[in-house]
C-alpha cells in the first residue's frame, strides 16, 4: 500500500495486478516488506499503527507533510482508494508463473512444487481461498468495507493511466511506466482443462463480477 496523507489517497496494492510496477515508480522503499504490509488490504490498512502509517517508504513520493497523528487517524477512512483488477483466472495464472520462476519465493514454495497449470488449479479450487497465501486471495477482499464513494478501480490495462493519476499529484506529468514480472496469463489460460475453468470461475464470480464492472 502507498499513502498520501496530503492528496488523502491510498494505492491498495493486490497481488499480480501490476502493482509492483506502480508501487516501485511512486517509491521504491515500499517493495522492502513482507506482503502482509506491501499487500495490505483496507480493512488491514484502517488496523495499522501510527508509526506505519507514517512511514516514508508507504508514503507517495512528494508527500513530506507532517500532519499530526489525530488529524488522518479520524479521517484515513474517508480517503481516496485506488486499486487495480485484473481477469481473475489469468490473475491466478500468473501467480503460478512467478512461482515456477521462483522456486525460493517464501510464500509460494507449495505452488512452486506443482508440476502443471492443472494441478494448480486443483490446488486452488481445494481450499478456501482466504486459506491461501494472500497472492491468492480474491481481489474483492483487499477492497471490502471500501465506501463505493472512496473507491476508483483502473483496469490491469490501464496501469499508466492510474500512475499518471497518482503521480500527476505532484509533479504534473506523464511518467514511463515499466510493467515488471510480465507473464503470457492470457494465453496459458487456453491450456487450461474446460472443466476446472467452469469451475474456477463459479469460484471467483465475485471477483469476475468487480472486473466486468469496469
Amino acid at each position: 500500500m502507498l499513502i498520501s496523507h496530503q492528496s488523502q489517497k491510498i494505492f491498495i496494492s493486490i497481488p499480480k495486478t501490476g502493482s509492483t510496477s506502480i508501487m516501485s515508480s511512486l517509491n521504491e522503499g515500499s517493495l522492502h516488506y513482507k506482503p502482509a504490509i506491501y499487500h495490505a488490504s483496507f480493512s488491514e490498512i484502517l488496523a495499522f499503527d501510527d508509526k506505519t502509517l507514517m512511514n516514508n517508504d508507504f508514503l507517495f513520493i512528494g508527500n513530506k507533510f507532517n500532519l499530526s497523528t489525530n488529524f488522518f487517524k479520524k479521517k484515513i477512512s474517508e480517503y481516496a482508494i485506488y486499486a487495480v483488477i485484473r481477469e481473475p483466472i489469468e490473475r491466478l495464472i500468473s501467480v503460478y508463473c512467478d512461482a515456477k520462476k521462483d522456486k525460493n519465493h517464501k510464500t509460494l514454495k507449495e505452488i512452486s512444487k506443482l508440476d502443471s497449470l492443472d494441478e494448480f488449479c486443483r490446488f486452488y479450487l481445494s481450499k478456501n481461498p482466504l486459506d491461501h497465501p494472500r497472492h491468492l486471495w480474491p481481489q474483492n477482499f483487499f477492497i471490502s468495507n471500501v465506501p463505493l464513494k472512496n473507491l476508483h478501480l483502473y483496469h490491469f490495462n490501464n496501469l499508466q493511466g492510474l500512475l499518471n493519476k497518482l503521480y500527476g499529484n505532484f509533479f504534473w506529468q506523464n511518467v514511463a511506466l515499466p510493467h515488471l514480472r510480465r507473464t503470457d496469463s492470457a494465453s496459458l489460460k487456453l491450456h487450461i482443462k474446460s472443466s476446472l475453468l467452469k469451475k474456477l470461475k463459479v469460484s471467483l464470480k465475485d471477483d469476475y463480477s468487480l472486473y466486468n464492472s469496469l
